[in-house]
């Protein structure tokens, strides 16, 4: 699927902590921290050196620090490994996204030669509501020193139904503070959001669904739950962008939208039939073990699948929905 030296991207996990609940994401249940499945570790700088020799480091493009479940506010040795990477190739390009609310200004300042884009989602009154347990005015200091530092910064935006009055607001706010600003429209679902308790507080957009936490654990979804027919082609994102996902416990994946933990993500969940697919295909890929260039070996196996007319023949949901036309209901 890729060679080793053609590799030009990597996107990295570089932690899968992170101190938001944001009720859409894969690492809790609409806003309920509820155990998900998933290793909550960092890549420290002892094991991104073991990862990324300085000869990989030096064929690459680009990275980009961002993950499905954590993010790289959460890892305090990202300045040091962002280190360790330009100092072995000069002319990369580094992304971050982030929420912006964790370590000190100073912290932020180390990272100036990153481009970072914050998730912020509204104003002071409207941010938390999406990106629960984040702080609006910590994210906006320490933006505001990433930006001093002479980092390049943008106010990445998801519009909601709750926010969405205040766009205007929030690029006139973005260009005051030097930051670019990106909005983002039909990038989130609906859903409930539930608190620690389990207790229903608000919804995510036009949800008519179920208020009732308990009508979300499921003891087990099948292949036959998902409502879905197979597309004509695929056009893979990763072989187009010659890239690659490094997962925070060391695991290789083609991209991101396969890199769900897919050996211990909680039964139940909606990526479960995803990865009882993968599974059947899925090789040794922990580059803290084998190295980059063995853990991509088994991506051989993933482009055969797609001349596979049905799911329950083999053809991967995750490459349909992501890289098809096939939507998922």
């Amino acid at each position: 699927m890729i060679a080793y030296e053609d590799i030009r991207l990597v996107e990295v996990e570089l932690s899968s902590n992170c101190i938001a609940t944001c009720p859409l994401c894969s690492r809790n249940l609409f806003g309920h921290n509820k155990d998900m499945g998933f290793a909550k570790t960092n890549i420290t700088l002892d094991k991104f050196k073991k990862i990324f020799s300085p000869a990989f480091l030096k064929q690459l493009k680009k990275i980009i620090f961002q993950g499905n479940f954590g993010d790289p506010s959460s890892n305090r040795q990202t300045p040091e490994i962002v280190e360790y990477i330009l100092d072995n190739n000069s002319s990369i390009s580094i992304e971050g996204h982030t929420h912006g609310s964790l370590q000190s200004t100073r912290w932020w300042e180390r990272l100036h030669p990153l481009t970072l884009f914050f998730g912020l989602d509204g104003l002071e009154d409207t941010h938390s509501l999406y990106r629960k347990n984040t702080n609006f005015n910590k994210a906006i200091e320490n933006a505001t020193a990433f930006v001093n530092a002479g980092g390049k910064a943008f106010w990445k935006m998801i519009e909601f139904d709750h926010n969405r009055h205040q766009i205007g607001a929030c690029e006139t706010m973005a260009k005051e503070l030097g930051m670019e600003f990106q909005l983002i429209r039909n990038g989130k679902g609906t859903g409930p959001v539930f608190n620690h308790k389990k207790e229903y507080t608000h919804s995510i957009n036009n949800f008519s669904g179920s208020k009732i936490f308990e009508d979300y654990v499921h003891e087990e979804l099948l292949l036959e739950d998902v409502d879905a027919q197979p597309t004509g082609n695929i056009k893979c994102m990763a072989l187009n962008t010659q890239g690659i996902f490094v997962q925070s416990n060391g695991e290789v994946y083609p991209c991101c939208y396969m890199a769900h933990y897919p050996r211990t993500y909680r039964k139940g969940g909606w990526a479960e039939p995803f990865n009882k697919q993968l599974l059947k295909i899925l090789g040794e890929n922990n580059a803290l073990e084998k190295g980059i260039e063995s853990s991509i070996e088994w991506f051989s196996s993933i482009p055969q699948t797609w001349d596979i007319k049905n799911f329950e023949d083999g053809r991967l949901l995750y490459c349909d929905q992501n890289c098809g036309n096939c939507k998922i209901r």
